[in-house]
């Protein structure tokens, strides 16, 4: 909107899921069952090689293409799966995704077109993830207190016609304070007066 006002013309912002879940905290779902690891279609499990691939399929069309994929089509009427049945999913599923590596299922489970995502339990794991570098999702930075790599989140909103860029990474805390407040119009004298009295840090 600022920007149709000031040039008359407005632009695409592109927001992806996957983005806003690297950037803001999870909440306001916490009770919603599907989320909480109750049923196979929306879970994690492990790969042959200790990594971990997460489902999260809500829709009945992609619960039934991993039905057929892992060689039970009969369970596609069942995406909640109660009792003995929901066991038997389970202990199915764990085994068949112990079989091939994460990039196998990645390329697997894109080919059958299936919601999935490789979980990512390491900041290096998402340095590598070819989605998050597609997305530019992390930039290397260096830590300026200790001189070390360091990784920081890209931004999740991208604006076609203003896009962000990062001048800096991220600072020790408080180190921009005076500078803030000195641009805001208070003496060095206000500052230390701030400081003692345990306003500012």
């Amino acid at each position: 909107l600022l920007n149709r006002s000031d040039k008359g013309v407005g632009q695409y912002i592109d927001v992806a899921f996957s983005d806003v879940s690297l950037t803001l905290p999870p909440g306001g779902r916490e009770r919603d069952e599907m989320l909480l690891g109750k049923y196979p279609g929306f879970n994690t499990y492990e790969t042959r090689d200790g990594r971990y691939v997460s489902l999260s399929i809500r829709e009945p069309w992609f619960w039934d293409r991993v039905c057929r994929l892992l060689g039970h089509e009969e369970w596609s009427a069942d995406m909640r799966p109660q009792g003995e049945l929901r066991d038997e999913m389970f202990n199915h599923f764990r085994h068949v995704f112990k079989t091939k590596t994460l990039a196998d299922w990645v390329q697997i489970l894109i080919e059958h077109d299936i919601e999935f995502g490789p979980v990512n339990s390491t900041v290096e794991h998402l340095w590598q993830d070819p989605h998050m570098r597609a997305r530019q999702m992390l930039f290397e930075t260096t830590d300026p207190s200790t001189g070390q790599k360091q990784y920081e989140p890209g931004f999740s909103m991208k604006f076609a016609g203003t896009p962000a860029e990062k001048w800096r990474g991220a600072t020790p805390m408080g180190s921009d304070t005076e500078a803030v407040l000195t641009e805001l119009g208070y003496t060095p004298e206000q500052q230390a007066s701030l400081r003692d009295n345990g306003v500012i840090a």
